[in-house]
């Protein structure tokens, strides 16, 4: 005896495995039973298989018992007779009763303790030979085996197929209800049977359960003697007892059709000061006019910054710019992201998983100048990125500037650009500390140097000479600019002292001549001449000639960076643009900025034709080169002629990454130069024209690249309010068959487009419509936003709505929409009947000609005939007279 009875169980989860079987073969099953009484031998173990009652227990047989197979202690170290867990395995029975696929009840208990029972419920016992639904349809084009997914605003027509059928359905029930079949079909040879009928939408919304929806059952039912106790909400429990006749069950699933869910969407990540781009096509989201009649909102309380793409009752496209969160010192934040018109926050949707933001730091982009006097007052910008918004406070060597020195030029998310004015201290290397004001302390304060010279100090006025040949030409002079200079007697040097992997070796020193006006001094020197070439260091010193003065006031020495080149050998000295664009995005689109860059070149292989030139950055990505200058020729290296000169334009290819590229030049596939270019990301026009409630022009940016990151409004920004109204000029052919395929070439000024993605072009109108892929766009040279022209064709889609047999008229609309930008054109295209089978005779007059006659007129009526483009041209018709070897040709008129 047990001090606690067993009490056994079988897990609803994971107790038995697999969860159904078939009717008709043996399939082993393994049970987990719980707080099991001790098992000695297999026979301890029983286990029945109960059909449910009054149907289909025939012969009264109402269980089964199979045979248990094995058994096993989950804990093999239990004592066989303690209550413990066991695993046991069956296989089930092969039936030869007239059962039905239907829900069983497993029982277990021990031999010696009967009324102790483990039970399961729900077991599946599958007759494979039964007919099932197998298939299901919508006229919403959802597909599925036996459940399917019904509108809520509107009926549905939906299909079924059973396969195994032995006969006809005579009725189809869903919950309730007896639907009349608006098609049934029944192939016995098949064993398949077809239903279609059409379910009403659940405009009360008892059944609809947002998002997924709620199931309602139904049967197809092939017998008519189900019973009065037959419903359908049996189908849900898996097994109906209740059902006399022969049936199948399936589920419908209604669903709210009205609310809108994402279709569309770029990636949900992005930095935690905001700005990343976002792009989202929502279906269904009430239609809007303007962007302010919807938001999006971050985390329940910040809005983003929202432009609206396009809106229509079928779907709305939206580009945002995710806000600044604050990430509470986490590394990752989520948040959630809704889109709700204000007019009807009940029609809101979540993008599925929210926006994921990352910590960031800030990073000093620029500072300019970098150096400045020791009596202040110069005024240094400062460009970050990922700042804080906000004010913005400065400390200059630990001493902290008051607003007064401070000028915030731009604090956006993406960028800050900031002024401050040093202030008068002594010489040397200053740490400036540069900090949002609303948390001095926080990770986001950035350091950067300054570097504060002496004000008596001399200064190099431009143009510095930085280079020459390593064995000028006789004669050859340069000329220095010197500012701040002494207003007593000097003298001064110039010295060339080549570095360590340079010009090793070089030590050359020059006494310049010296003319002093206003403070800056005019110093002529003959080039040095080197014994090799590379880098190396001048010094410029300048000294008292007064040994009284010399006393008591220092050398004044000022140096730079200088290189000794081969004046005969090949050798690049500048581009123009030295930095470039990367590839930009305006409104969602793809803009390609590739501006010219023109790399001089000295002593360059002369009479080089632009197809023997390639350019390549970082070996591979090849520039298109569009010319080759040779600007100067000399026959040898003189004082009036320094040596060949050549300049190789090429256009920039598409580069996504802003960091330096290495740009290598050969000519007939020898490689003659290389030199770094930088390049940058642009200023995200489409965000700054719109801070003005402008637009920005693509085209316009493309035929323009920008030179820097700065923002400029300049040609690039327009006012939408001023565009010109869009003129579709011709539209050919307006005429062709319904079952589609004609090409339309259409001839249009100011249609703001320059892709043919730009253009959304609709053909039909109402739930009808379709939506037409431009095939070809191909604006006129110049145009841009402003003025433009152009041609686009695309291909008519078959008739909207289907009816191939009709003359139909139907709308096309030519629309672009991005930004704050609205244009379009209509017109109409007339679909003309598609013809089934030959020609139809109505009449012929007159219906017979006396022998021999020629030259008369013969008048034939036809029907189910091609619409022929011109009724003046007769070549376009052939008629005959006669037949086989009698037949002769008539002229049509």
């Amino acid at each position: 005896a047990y001090i606690q009875p067993p009490d056994p169980i079988i897990s609803p989860s994971t107790g038995v495995q697999p969860k159904a079987a078939s009717l008709l073969t043996e399939t082993f099953i393994q049970l987990e039973v719980q707080s099991f009484a001790g098992v000695i031998a297999t026979s301890d173990i029983v286990v029945e298989f109960r059909w449910p009652c009054p149907a289909p227990c025939t012969a009264g047989v109402t269980a089964v018992r199979p045979v248990v197979q094995s058994y096993r202690r989950m804990d093999e170290s239990a004592y066989p007779t303690a209550i413990q867990d066991v695993v046991v395995t069956i296989k089930t029975p092969i039936l030869s009763l007239s059962l039905e696929s239907s829900a069983v009840q497993i029982v277990v208990f021990h031999a010696q303790q009967p009324l102790r029972q483990a039970t399961y419920d729900n077991f599946g016992m599958r007759d494979p030979t039964s007919p099932t639904v197998s298939g299901m349809a919508t006229d919403e084009g959802f597909v599925g085996t036996s459940s399917i997914k019904v509108r809520a605003s509107a009926s549905t027509e939906v299909s079924a197929l059973v396969t195994n059928a032995k006969s006809a359905i005579v009725d189809l029930v869903v919950g309730d209800v007896s639907y009349d079949m608006s098609a049934s079909l029944f192939d016995p040879t098949a064993r398949q049977a077809y239903a279609v009928w059409t379910q009403p939408g659940d405009t009360e919304g008892l059944l609809t359960v947002s998002p997924s929806g709620a199931f309602v059952y139904g049967q197809t039912r092939y017998e008519s003697n189900c019973g009065a106790s037959c419903t359908t909400a049996c189908c849900g429990e898996g097994a109906c007892p209740l059902c006399a006749c022969s049936h199948s069950c399936f589920a419908l699933q209604y669903y709210d059709d009205l609310q809108p869910f994402i279709t569309f969407n770029t990636a949900l990540e992005g930095p935690e000061i905001g700005g990343t781009q976002i792009l989202v096509t929502v279906a269904r989201l009430p239609q809007v006019d303007e962007v302010r009649e919807l938001s999006v909102i971050f985390d329940g309380q910040h809005y983003a910054e929202t432009f609206l793409v396009s809106s229509s009752d079928e779907e709305t496209k939206l580009q945002v710019y995710s806000p600044a969160v604050d990430m509470g010192s986490l590394p990752t934040r989520s948040v959630p992201v809704e889109i709700v018109v204000t007019a009807r926050p009940d029609r809101n949707v979540f993008l599925e998983g929210g926006f994921m933001y990352r910590a960031v730091d800030p990073v000093v982009s620029n500072v300019a100048p970098t150096t400045g006097k020791s009596t202040g007052g110069v005024p240094v910008t400062v460009t970050i990125r990922y700042f804080p918004v906000g004010a913005i406070g400065f400390e200059f060597d630990s001493v902290r500037l008051s607003d007064d020195n401070v000028t915030v030029a731009e604090n956006t998310v993406q960028r800050t650009i900031v002024t401050f004015r040093t202030p008068a201290t002594l010489p040397g290397i200053k740490t400036v500390r540069v900090f949002p004001k609303s948390n001095p302390f926080s990770d986001k304060a950035k350091f950067f140097d300054f570097v504060v010279e002496d004000a008596s100090q001399i200064a190099l006025r431009p143009f510095i000479p930085v280079e020459s040949m390593h064995q000028p030409p006789a004669g050859s002079t340069d000329r220095l600019f010197v500012s701040n200079y002494p207003a007593y007697a000097t003298e001064a040097t110039i010295n060339w002292r080549g570095t360590a992997t340079g010009a090793a070796g070089v030590d050359v020193t020059v006494t310049p001549t010296i003319s002093v006006s206003g403070g800056v001094a005019t110093m002529q020197y003959l080039r040095p001449t080197a014994a090799s070439v590379g880098a190396a260091v001048a010094t410029l010193t300048v000294r008292p000639t007064d040994p009284a003065i010399r006393s008591v006031v220092s050398d004044k020495v000022v140096q730079w960076a200088y290189t000794f080149y081969d004046g005969r050998a090949i050798r690049f000295t500048s581009a123009s643009p030295s930095s470039l664009p990367t590839s930009a995005s305006l409104y969602g689109r793809a803009v390609s900025l590739n501006p010219l860059v023109r790399a001089r070149i000295q002593n360059f292989p002369q009479e080089t034709a632009v197809s023997q030139v390639t350019v390549y950055l970082g070996g591979t990505r090849e520039a298109k080169v569009v010319g080759v200058e040779h600007t100067l020729t000399c026959p040898m290296v003189t004082v009036s002629c320094p040596g060949n000169r050549s300049v190789v334009v090429f256009e920039s290819p598409n580069i996504d990454s802003p960091i330096e590229w290495q740009v290598e030049i050969a000519a007939g596939g020898v490689p003659m130069v290389a030199f770094p270019v930088q390049y940058f990301v642009p200023c995200s026009f489409d965000a700054f024209c719109a801070k003005s409630s402008l637009t920005a022009d693509a085209r316009w940016l493309g035929d323009n690249p920008p030179s820097s990151s700065e923002c400029f409004a300049g040609g690039v920004c327009v006012d939408h309010n001023t565009l010109p109204t869009t003129q579709l000029r011709s539209v050919d052919p307006v005429v062709g068959p319904a079952d589609g395929g004609t090409v339309v070439t259409v001839k249009y000024e100011a249609i703001p487009a320059f892709a043919a993605s730009d253009i959304t072009l609709t053909v039909g109108q109402g739930s009808t419509s379709v939506q037409v892929a431009v095939s070809s766009l191909s604006p006129e040279a110049g145009s841009t936003l402003s003025a433009n022209r152009g041609t686009l064709t695309f291909s008519m889609p078959k008739v909207p709505g289907g009816d191939t047999a009709a003359l139909t008229t139907v709308p096309v609309r030519i629309a672009v929409s991005f930004g704050n930008l609205q244009s379009e054109g209509t017109t109409s295209f007339q679909y003309t009947p598609v013809l089934q089978g030959p020609a139809v005779l109505q009449s012929v007059y007159p219906s017979e000609l006396p022998a021999g006659a020629t030259g008369q007129v013969v008048t034939v009526q036809l029907s189910n005939f091609p619409r022929l483009p011109s009724l003046s041209d007769s070549s376009l018709v052939a008629a005959t007279f006669g037949q086989g070897g009698g037949a002769m040709s008539a002229t049509a008129v």
